[in-house]
């Protein structure tokens, strides 16, 4: 699976922003924070919807429109999925 993310440095860290769900993670640097996003908590929210025996991040909310509009760079990450 493929996502777009976002990359935002807030203080002395960097948050990786899923475009197409509300899901993000945090990092020292801007590979950590894509890399946690991506292994962790992409892959750990489909399993556990998977789990529940409920479609992939159907349940999960959009993402706040705030990180579409701000120039933020843009990264594609491909997810292998389980």
């Amino acid at each position: 699976m493929k996502f777009t993310a976002v990359l935002v440095q807030e203080n002395m860290a960097w948050v990786a922003q899923c475009l197409e769900v509300d899901i993000a993670a945090q990092g020292q640097t801007q590979e950590e924070a894509l890399r946690r996003l991506g292994e962790t908590i992409l892959v750990g929210q489909i399993a556990v919807d998977r789990a529940h025996g409920q479609a992939p991040l159907v349940d999960t909310p959009p993402t706040p429109e705030r990180y579409f509009f701000k120039g933020y760079p843009q990264v594609t990450i491909e997810v292998a999925v389980p």
